[in-house]
């Protein structure tokens, strides 16, 4: 893909690019101050050249070894980042790799604290490769020698450490086979290291399910509900379920499910959410009548402000295509109640979920995947801040030849989750807090000052293209645990296969 420069000005286009988004000068300047004061450069990478070669990263502070998922050879390889104080320059070191191929059929997630490796592994049927069976959760030391195997539930997708390494958590996605004939119960298991790795599975079949969390027609909350991402706080764990637009709220002290929570639903209408929605190649970013975004985060993570928790989500969205079953409609194709006809007549590229917001076939709200934002909640998840439509008035900005790109080609995602952020972390680096969120389809890293949650700033746009395609995960490591004494972001690129480690100044 070209390399576009980052030499755009953000003050030369935020205030004239977007159709009724004015911006005053104040305002861009702040933005241009806050820019300079933080700056990741890149010191090192490791290459696999493979798709998927990398996509979740690791970091064990003890050693400096990371440890990346390789979906393309299911396994997981084990690096070492090592800093020259003479030369003053840092490399990455391969050390070896974890096969996985006697644990399960691929490769999903992979933690590390205190000396042990969780492994997250998928294995589905002989008979049909789709179809998803009990996965485990593997666990080794850093060196890569195995400990212990604990079966987990249907297609464990992430893993996590509780704080004091004492618990293992796994979201248990439990995503149907491809022509949906079978769909597995979705789950989280907790896995008590200090009883033996005894392994509790938390159902959602007895859990009341709130207005707004969105369920398969036809199906039932325990089948249809995806846990796709865990963040821990304390004694509690927030697990997203993307395709459901919700949030689980886990009691680690007693092992149970405290509540499930819907995140509603984003009007763009309102012209701070305007939205770019037709693919007609030029940058139209507009509010929409009766349109909504359904959050669906994938990426989440949590920090703490005066005691009080706050999670922060990465808003990708995603539908469900399976074989027959397919819950995205692009608006040209639906029946649109009269008094949305003339809005949508010239402009109806956008995919929506075509199980909302419609009476009888026809639709009078349109419900679109994702948010093209990134949110901060509280520890009830409700909503604290969103960055509205910000991620997108960067990329035309910083990228206006590529705003909204697909394999070079400008606006093509524009009727499909946009710059779809995904990855996401976040970490302290001096006084203040920042959140780093990866721009999957616009491989690019956007860094934001999070210190008060209600008032997050934008500070970085890193432009990875050149080598680095697709953020998929992201680790911060404080200063205190990296070998070259300053912050380090270290980010898995799934197209590329890429894992590039930027250090932060």
């Amino acid at each position: 893909m070209k390399k576009t420069t980052l030499s755009f000005a953000l003050s030369l286009t935020l205030a004239t690019v977007f159709t009724g988004c004015a911006v005053s000068n104040s305002a861009m300047k702040s933005k241009d101050e806050n820019n300079k004061k933080i700056n990741l450069t890149k010191i090192a990478s490791y290459e696999t050249s493979l798709k998927g070669g990398s996509e979740i990263v690791a970091y064990d502070i003890l050693s400096n070894k990371m440890f990346t998922t390789n979906g393309a050879l299911n396994k997981i390889d084990i690096t070492q980042i090592v800093y020259d104080k003479s030369t003053q320059k840092t490399n990455i070191v391969e050390i070896g790799s974890i096969d996985l191929s006697s644990y399960g059929d691929g490769v999903n997630s992979v933690a590390v604290s205190k000396g042990m490796v969780a492994v997250a592994v998928e294995v589905t049927s002989q008979f049909d490769k789709s179809k998803q069976l009990r996965g485990s959760v593997v666990i080794f030391d850093t060196n890569g020698n195995h400990i212990k195997t604990i079966k987990a539930g249907y297609l464990p997708d992430m893993v996590t450490f509780n704080e004091d390494t004492s618990k293992i958590i796994v979201a248990n996605e439990g995503e149907p086979n491809k022509n949906y004939r079978y769909d597995p119960k979705g789950s989280i298991g907790i896995i008590d290291i200090q009883n033996s790795y005894a392994y509790t599975d938390l159902n959602f079949f007895d859990v009341k399910v709130p207005k707004n969390v969105i369920i398969k027609k036809g199906s039932h909350a325990g089948i249809d509900l995806e846990p796709e991402y865990i963040t821990v706080s304390g004694n509690k764990a927030y697990v997203s379920l993307q395709e459901n637009n919700a949030m689980a709220i886990v009691d680690l002290k007693n092992n149970k499910l405290e509540s499930l929570v819907a995140l509603g639903f984003k009007d763009h209408s309102k012209i701070e959410n305007s939205i770019d929605i037709e693919e007609e190649g030029e940058i139209l970013l507009k509010p929409y009548k009766n349109l909504y975004g359904m959050y669906q985060p994938d990426s989440i993570a949590s920090y703490k402000v005066n005691g009080k928790t706050f999670v922060v989500s990465a808003n990708e969205g995603d539908g469900r295509e399976y074989g027959k079953y397919e819950n995205e409609s692009k608006i040209s194709k639906l029946k649109l109640a009269p008094e949305l006809i003339e809005v949508y007549k010239n402009e109806n590229d956008l995919k929506i979920n075509n199980e909302l917001g419609q009476t009888d076939g026809v639709y009078e709200k349109l419900y679109t995947f994702g948010t093209r934002s990134f949110s901060i909640w509280n520890d009830k998840s409700e909503l604290v801040f969103d960055s509205k439509n910000e991620l997108a008035r960067l990329a035309s900005s910083y990228e206006p030849l590529l705003f909204n790109q697909d394999k070079g080609k400008k606006d093509k995602r524009s009727g499909n989750k946009g710059v779809e952020p995904e990855a996401l972390t976040v970490g302290k680096v001096n006084d203040k807090t920042y959140a780093f969120i990866g721009l999957e389809r616009q491989s690019a890293i956007v860094v934001y000052d999070i210190t008060t949650p209600s008032k997050a700033k934008f500070v970085k746009y890193i432009n990875t293209k050149n080598k680095d395609i697709s953020p998929e995960g992201m680790r911060f490591v404080k200063a205190e645990n990296s070998p070259t004494k300053r912050p380090l972001l270290l980010v898995a690129f799934e197209i590329s296969g890429s894992t590039s480690v930027f250090e932060i100044n």
